[in-house]
């Protein structure tokens, strides 16, 4: 998931609820030379209050910068074959110029009504820049809670989200096994830079542990997913990485009595 914090304003918060995912996580800076790294970053838009919410667009900025000027504030200073798509796009669609600005809008009037259903948009094959630090990610919405075309207001919210060194890699968490009968046992194993803190939560169990890269859990009876949130720091911000897993529980076999 993502490693980034979230500012809203008290006046104009939006109606949708937004979750914002970068691909690595977290994004890693490019070497001084060679290939630059490459990021994405997907936007999984939901509407969690208990009544429709109309949308007639929303937009998502962040700033390109200059190479001839390294700013680490920068996502990338390259706006060099970065693309967009909606992941729902029989009823939205996106479109960008190079700007970054990419402007998500529905196909058809009725696609504005947004109630249990959710949108997902992903801006990729972004050349991430070589300077450690922050930048801004920002999303506009244009929405109301009516469909009355004059009560539509704009919204904003604002992420922050950190670029790390290249040595903070934190890898995918795994279970070996990923599958067992009811009360087996399986192992958590991870990795990551060794300066972090880490926190293992499954149910209503947290368990630090920092100190070492595998834990054991056995006694699970239904699937169950764990949850590993590793956390440091970064030009005195701290950010968050989380990892999941899923382990799922074979069926509680039944047992079978013959009359004798």
């Amino acid at each position: 998931m993502s490693v980034l914090t979230e500012q809203q304003s008290k006046n104009n918060q939006p109606l949708l609820d937004y979750q914002l995912l970068t691909i690595p996580a977290p994004i890693q800076v490019s070497p001084d030379s060679g290939d630059p790294n490459v990021a994405a970053l997907i936007i999984v838009v939901s509407n969690g209050r208990n009544e429709e919410v109309y949308c007639k667009k929303i937009v998502f900025r962040f700033d390109i910068g200059d190479p001839a000027y390294p700013d680490a504030s920068y996502l990338t200073d390259s706006a060099v074959d970065i693309d967009a798509t909606a992941a729902t796009e029989t009823q939205w669609q996106i479109s960008h110029n190079n700007d970054g600005i990419f402007t998500a809008t529905p196909k058809k009037d009725s696609a504005r009504e947004i109630a249990s259903q959710g949108l997902t948009f992903k801006i990729y094959d972004i050349k991430v820049s070589k300077q450690v630090g922050t930048f801004a990610f920002t999303i506009i919405e244009h929405s109301s809670i009516t469909a009355k075309e004059g009560e539509y207001t704009i919204k904003k919210t604002i992420f922050k989200v950190a670029k790390f060194p290249q040595r903070y890699t934190v890898q995918d968490l795994i279970a070996d096994p990923p599958v067992i009968d009811p009360g087996g046992k399986t192992t958590l194993f991870w990795d990551g830079p060794e300066d972090a803190l880490y926190t293992l939560q499954w149910r209503d169990n947290t368990k630090d542990v920092s100190h070492v890269r595998s834990y054991s859990v056995e006694g699970l009876t239904q699937p169950t997913t764990f949850y590993l949130t590793v956390t440091y720091q970064l030009d005195e911000e701290t950010v968050k990485v989380i990892k999941t897993f899923p382990v799922d529980v074979n069926p509680a076999q039944m047992l079978e009595f013959s009359a004798s």
